[in-house]
């Protein structure tokens, strides 16, 4: 990935997580990939966004390239304290605001562990409503008091009714649903289209989001 920085996570027991580290400033977001998708499937995203003014953290959880952890270990199904590493990370990087960023199955995460994690702010791009390795939407909805941002499209439309209703529970004062009509996790950050990649307005938002800025 050109202009990223790489980075190891290091975990109990020798675990190391491959990630990488891209852009600059206070605001940080730790970027939670998909299922089968290791975290460059946020690229097109991040190498488009112009001036996109925050740090992101990405990572390979247990079981993607890059990432060494024993298999059968505790940590290796420990999606939780695989996070807790990089927004430790960040933290210690100086990061003044951390949003935790999650496509599908990490969508599930970063609002199943917002709240443990000590997010700022999380943002759920078709996350499931309920998932294996996560604590379902309806338990967790009390939880998010920090801003929170879910959207889904057609394509998820079974996890809709789930999801919606997490966010409308949500005792924050910054929350929002977003229904889109194609799409599915990082894809409905860009577009593409004439052979290059453009952000999309949820894109657009989802940067500002990082930054702070809830409108």
């Amino acid at each position: 990935m050109p202009g990223a920085r790489p980075i190891t996570y290091a975990g109990p027991a020798g675990a190391r997580l491959a990630g990488a580290v891209v852009g600059s400033g206070p605001d940080a977001a730790v970027f939670v990939h998909q299922l089968d998708d290791g975290f460059c499937g946020f690229w097109p995203y991040l190498s488009t966004l112009p001036r996109p003014g925050f740090t992101a953290y990405l990572v390979n959880l247990c079981g993607y390239a890059g990432s060494r952890c024993e298999l059968g270990s505790p940590f290796y199904g420990d999606r939780r304290g695989q996070l807790r590493l990089v927004v430790e990370e960040a933290r210690r990087r100086g990061a003044r605001r951390v949003t935790l960023v999650g496509a599908s199955m990490g969508g599930s995460m970063v609002v199943g562990f917002a709240r443990s994690l000590g997010a700022d702010a999380v943002v759920d791009l078709s996350g499931p409503g309920q998932w294996y390795e996560a604590p379902p939407a309806a338990q967790v909805a009390p939880t998010l008091t920090m801003p929170v941002l879910a959207a889904l499209s057609a394509q998820d439309s079974g996890d809709r009714a789930a999801v919606e209703a997490m966010v409308q529970a949500a005792p924050s004062p910054h929350k929002d649903f977003v229904w889109l009509e194609a799409g599915h996790g990082w894809e409905l950050l860009t577009d593409h289209a004439d052979a290059r990649d453009t952000v999309t307005p949820l894109g657009e938002r989802v940067a500002r989001w990082i930054r702070g800025d809830y409108r």
